[in-house]
Order: C-alpha cells, then structure tokens, then sequence
C-alpha cells in the first residue's frame, strides 16, 4: 500500500463526524497499525497541524511500536511451540508442518522491519486456530474409535487414553488403542522421580561430554539429521546420539 493510499485509508476510516487527528492515532495505535501511525505524523509535519502535539506523538509511537513487537515475539514463541507440539502429537501431516512453519518464520525474520504489528498476530493466531481445529478434528477420530473398543468407561485403559487425548497426544492414543485391540497392556507410567533419577547425574553428563567432545563438525550434522528422520520414519530400528 502507497503512503498516499493509506492515508486515504485513514481519512476514510475517520467516519462522519470525523475523528480529530489525535483520535484517528490513538485508533491505530490500539490496532498495532504503526505504518498508519507513522503517515499520521508525517502528514501532521507536512500541514503544520498540531505542531505542538507532534513530538509527543512520535515519542508514544516509538513506545508503544517497541511494546508490539515484544507481544509479536511472545506470540511467535508461543504458536512455534504449538506447531512443534502439533508435530509431535501426530497432528499435522510434513506438507502442513512445512506450510505452517513457513507461515511463522516469514514474519519472525520481518519483525523488525514490520510495522503493521496487528496484521501479523492476526496471521499468527490463524495458524493457532488451524492447528486447533485439526486437533479436534482428530481427537474426535480418535474418541469414536475408543468407543468402538468398547471399554467401559472406569476401565483403566479407558482412562488412561482418555487422559493422553486431552493433551491431544493422537500419535499415543492411537498406539494405546491398537495394544487393546491385540489384547495387550499398556505400558506401565514411569514416575518423574525415576525419569529424573535416571537422567541426572550419570545421563547427563554424559550427554556434556558428548556434545562438547563429540563429532560436532558441520559435516556431521546433515548425517545425524538424516538418521534421526530415518528412525522417526522407521526406516531403521534402532539410533543412537552419543549417550542418547
């Protein structure tokens, strides 16, 4: 959009009567439109309106421009977290990750040229929604396909899937379902003491030294990728990463 266009856009969205100048700013300021914002200022310089209010008003956009961008950053952290929990949870197939992921680094790698800060959250919460549907999507799979195993609800089984489909964990629940259906047990929980217990001190030391001592040349790195993705994708059994 043209400097030109978008004050248009501004003078048209004043409404009738129209909105004073200072009104119109504070308007898109609470929209975290500071591209509108800073046409604002610049046609106020141009005219001679306002003359006195015009550095105060650049001092509060620089403010509340630097306060957007650090809500942008928590909420690009945020729907990156829930794309790479949507991943592991099996809820996203790779053509949907690749897109979504693409979709969010587009505006992580802007956002300190970007100024229409309410755009990209909006394009952000889009993503969050799209992952939030496609999880009730398949947790409502995954609930009528429990409910064909016929469990009783108090069965511990039940339950047990019942509780990894409201993390929305389906990659688990689906796995759980077919141990019932082959007449197996499910897995017993490991406390978080023992997890802990087994990780810290000996596991991760280990895994210190192996990262500090280990095969950390760049050529390395495309070949451990690789045989992680061929283990996630079972094309072999077993990988190991140093003490991993």
């Amino acid at each position: 959009v043209s400097a030109a266009d978008l004050l248009g856009q501004i003078m048209a969205s004043l409404g009738e009567p129209p909105l004073g100048w200072e009104d119109a700013f504070q308007k898109r300021c609470q929209e975290d439109d500071h591209e509108a914002t800073l046409r604002i200022i610049e046609y106020l310089e141009r005219t001679g309106e306002l003359a006195d209010r015009i550095a105060p008003l650049r001092d509060e956009r620089e403010a509340k421009l630097r306060e957007a961008r650090e809500i942008l950053t928590r909420d690009l952290r945020s729907t990156s977290k829930q794309v790479e929990a949507a991943v592991a949870f099996g809820l996203l197939r790779e053509k949907e990750r690749v897109n979504l992921g693409a979709r969010v680094e587009r505006i992580d790698g802007s956002i300190q040229e970007t100024l229409r800060i309410g755009r990209s959250r909006s394009q952000l919460q889009a993503v969050r929604d799209e992952i939030e549907t496609k999880r009730k999507a398949q947790v409502d799979a995954v609930l009528s396909r429990l409910e064909s195993t016929h469990l009783p609800p108090t069965d511990s089984s039940y339950q047990r899937i019942r509780q990894v489909l409201e993390r929305g964990d389906v990659l688990t629940a689906n796995e759980y379902i077919d141990m019932v259906l082959q007449h197996n047990s499910l897995p017993e929980i490991e406390s978080k003491t023992q997890a802990f217990d087994l990780f810290f001190p000996a596991a991760s030391r280990s895994l210190a030294e192996f990262m500090e001592n280990g095969p950390t040349a760049e050529r390395e790195v495309p070949r451990i990728i690789a045989n992680i993705r061929d283990f996630a994708h079972a094309r072999r059994r077993t990988y190991s990463f140093g003490p991993v």
